[in-house]
């Protein structure tokens, strides 16, 4: 039951970060985020929607130090790799010079 709930308040707080994502409230966005990784620390989805914040607000090293965390993060709790998709999405923020509209 205990980790029902949890699973459960860990995906309320990636719909709301994804919620206000799209809403450009950015500061929301990312504490929604920051508590569903303080619920699992190897939630890949955080992770990458942390990435895509830093590159809306032109913080390119702190994209970086995220992505690196998700890597040690996954590393250490799932000993896996990030899935393609994060690296693409890595790569593809690095790459562009404006924020991605998503």
């Amino acid at each position: 039951q205990r980790c029902r709930l949890k699973d459960m308040y860990r995906i309320v707080l990636l719909k709301l970060a994804r919620y206000h994502f799209q809403c450009n409230q950015d500061r929301l966005s990312l504490t929604y985020a920051q508590k569903a990784l303080a619920e699992d620390r190897g939630c890949e989805e955080a992770h990458c929607l942390i990435m895509k914040l830093k590159h809306r607000v032109g913080q390119r090293d702190e994209l970086t130090r995220q992505y690196h965390l998700c890597e040690r993060t996954l590393a250490e709790v799932e000993d896996r790799r990030p899935s393609p998709e994060t690296l693409q999405l890595y790569q593809r923020l690095l790459q562009a010079r404006s924020p991605l509209k998503t």
